[in-house]
């Protein structure tokens, strides 16, 4: 709703599980989903007092929980804590949740089935974008022209991955990346490679 444009108060939407000391209700730490679900939430924190509780009460029951649950939930409780859903890559964590909800004692099959196909189509663009930057970076040659710079396709590719969501970047991701790898490519001439004279010339023929 916030990012729609709509401010929701998280001071009243956490107020029925609070005491009247302001504490959340210990009854709550039973509720693994719960704690999880306050977990992330608690992650969407713009300085609300509340939020800070919510991610240290969620956090000291689900660590203490962990070595009670059994080994499929603890391992995703474990990865929930350590990478965030709202700070986290989102492609990676789709394959972490859709781990969890096959593990759930009720599923709903439709929406599983769902998005483990949205899952897979995304990772096959993905790896298709890959492909392309690839042969484009290897019929550009400078790999065996600079053979000290780096050659990290991969890493070029995480950032327009992340940022740039959605089957319609397709074109922006690969043409993001091959701009991404000039400026590594630029970073590691004058890091590892050039003289300084060499270096001054270089720098003319970029300003020209």
């Amino acid at each position: 709703m916030r990012e729609a444009g709509y401010y929701v108060s998280a001071d009243d939407v956490l107020r029925k599980f609070r005491n009247d000391n302001g504490d959340f209700n210990l009854g709550l730490s039973k509720d693994i989903r719960g704690l999880l679900s306050l977990q992330d939430m608690s992650h969407l924190n713009v300085g609300e007092s509340s939020l800070y509780k919510a991610n240290e009460f969620s956090s000291k029951h689900l660590r203490f929980a962990i070595k009670y649950l059994e080994p499929n939930l603890a391992r995703y409780v474990r990865r929930s804590l350590d990478h965030p859903y709202h700070v986290s890559l989102m492609q990676y964590k789709a394959r972490h949740q859709l781990s969890y909800l096959q593990n759930m004692p009720t599923r709903n099959m439709a929406i599983e089935n769902l998005a483990l196909a949205e899952f897979t189509i995304k990772k096959l663009q993905h790896q298709r974008e890959m492909q392309e930057v690839k042969r484009w970076w290897m019929d550009l040659g400078l790999a065996q022209e600079i053979p000290a710079a780096r050659d990290q396709v991969l890493k070029w590719y995480m950032w327009p991955m992340t940022v740039l969501e959605g089957f319609s970047f397709s074109r922006y991701r690969i043409e993001i990346t091959k701009i991404i790898s000039m400026v590594y490519i630029v970073d590691d001439i004058f890091d590892l490679v050039a003289t300084q004279e060499e270096l001054s010339l270089f720098t003319e023929a970029i300003k020209m």
